[in-house]
Order: structure tokens, then sequence, then C-alpha cells
């Protein structure tokens, strides 16, 4: 049952994302609300259980995105594996602060990861990467720490009140 409102919300979440999101910039930079709640899920989760949603929600971002096809998939699904293999190998305990940190992790890999893929699969457009890393990254990566604030406690009160 988990599994099937994790889709909803994933689905949902693209959605919203692909109409709305995509449009509504601060600076230049945007929210990725799919990528926060993959990342979320990584660190709250045993992320192997959920590695097919994962993927579909990338290919349905892929899909409606001016990057290569794949480019958004594989580097969600390379995220979210690099933040497990660090919460495994070097985290005991997640708290709040590190919940934090793991996001910010996620966001500057993605990041990077779908810069990587689109010059590796010879993306048509010069991709900016020193614009990318001082100026829009930053941003992101305190855009996103916000969002995921937000979901984490939206998360904690509902699973209290159960």
């Amino acid at each position: 049952m988990k599994y099937y409102i994790i889709l909803a919300i994933l689905l949902f979440a693209s959605i919203f994302q692909i109409s709305f999101l995509s449009f509504f910039t601060f600076y230049q930079a945007s929210l990725d609300l799919i990528l926060v709640i993959i990342l979320l899920i990584a660190v709250l989760d045993n992320f192997k259980k959920y590695w097919l949603l994962i993927i579909i929600s990338g290919l349905f971002l892929d899909c409606f995105s001016a990057l290569p096809f794949g480019a958004i998939s594989l580097s969600l699904l390379a995220s979210v594996y690099l933040l497990e293999r660090l919460k495994k190998d070097f985290f005991g305990y997640i708290n709040f602060g590190l919940i934090l940190i793991l996001i910010a992790i996620g966001t500057v890999s993605y990041n990077l990861l779908v810069m990587l893929l689109s010059r590796i699969l010879k993306f048509d457009f010069q991709i900016n990467w020193l614009y990318n890393l001082i100026y829009l990254m930053p941003q992101e990566i305190i855009y996103n720490i916000i969002l995921a604030s937000f979901i984490y406690y939206a998360l904690k009160k509902i699973s209290a009140k159960k």
C-alpha cells in the first residue's frame, strides 16, 4: 500500500513540477520537487524498495525535458545510490541536520551528473559550467534544503497523528 501511495505522490509531484515549478524560478534557479522527494525517500527509507519508482519518475521528467533522454533518470538513480552508500557506510543515526546535509550532497551530485551526461551525450547547447557551479547550484541547494525541511516536518506531523 505504501508503495502505491508513494507512486501517486511522485506522479502528482511530477505533473506539478512540469506544469508549474518549471516556470516559477527565483533568480534563474528553480525548485526541484521530484529530486527532493526522491532524496528524502533515499535518506529516510531503503531506496532499494523504490528504485523502479525513481526510474519511472526520472523517465517521466525526461519526456518533458529539453535534455537528452535518460539524463535525468540516470542522474536521479546515481544520486540516490550515492546517498544510500553514504548513509549506510558513514552514518549510523540520521538526524535532521544530517538529512539536510545529505539533501545538499544529493543536489550537487544530481546537478553535476545532469551536466556531465548532457555533455557526454553531445547535447547541442553549451553548458556554462562556471556559471552553474558558482551561481545556480548554491541557490538550488538552498531552495532544495528549504523545501526538504517543509516536506520533512509535514511528514513528521502526518506520522505523529497516526
